[in-house]
């Protein structure tokens, strides 16, 4: 499920993008599965043509995600401002400003390899995906998310119940 703070628009050269209709605040849970999402074996991913592989990702447990709304349309940076918790939810690592661009870092899913054009002071130039990911990179990734995690309390999450259900918060 996706918080409904974004929409879909052509980008300058990446196809597709999901840009901010508002500020979205570091901490904003802003995603997480939901049961429209379908959960897809090892098996039956390998006989998937490209195209239907196109916006699938690997999951931990080896099986394969595909999402049933717009976060199927996060481009990726080596710097971006939305990250996977490891808690079972995406959240925003650094504000996303109104009319900027959804970005996550595809070196935590499986995809094909290809040539990174992110322009991010850090980009590693060619993705690649390494299971686990290298422990500079889990480090880098861990800061940011621990970071926002320290926010979640301090913003206005617009999943309400269902993010505070989802990451056991109660009163």
């Amino acid at each position: 499920m996706l918080a409904d703070l974004f929409e879909v628009k052509e980008t300058t050269d990446k196809g597709k993008g999901l840009y901010a209709r508002q500020l979205v605040p570091m901490g904003t849970i802003i995603c997480f599965e939901s049961a429209g999402y379908r959960i897809i074996p090892a098996e039956e991913y390998e006989t998937m043509s490209d195209l239907a592989k196109e916006h699938v990702y690997q999951r931990v447990d080896g099986t394969y995600l595909a999402p049933s709304d717009d976060s199927k349309y996060f481009n990726h940076s080596c710097n971006a401002n939305v990250l996977d918790s490891r808690l079972g939810f995406d959240i925003v690592v650094r504000d996303i400003k109104k009319g900027e661009e959804v970005t996550y870092d595809y070196r935590a899913f499986s995809f094909k390899e290809m040539e990174c054009h992110c322009g991010a002071k850090n980009c590693c130039g060619f993705l690649t995906y390494e299971h686990p990911a290298p422990e500079k990179l889990r480090l880098f990734w861990a800061k940011k998310v621990d970071s926002a995690l320290r926010q979640v309390n301090k913003v206005e999450q617009p999943l309400g119940e269902k993010v505070r259900y989802r990451i056991g918060v109660t009163e």
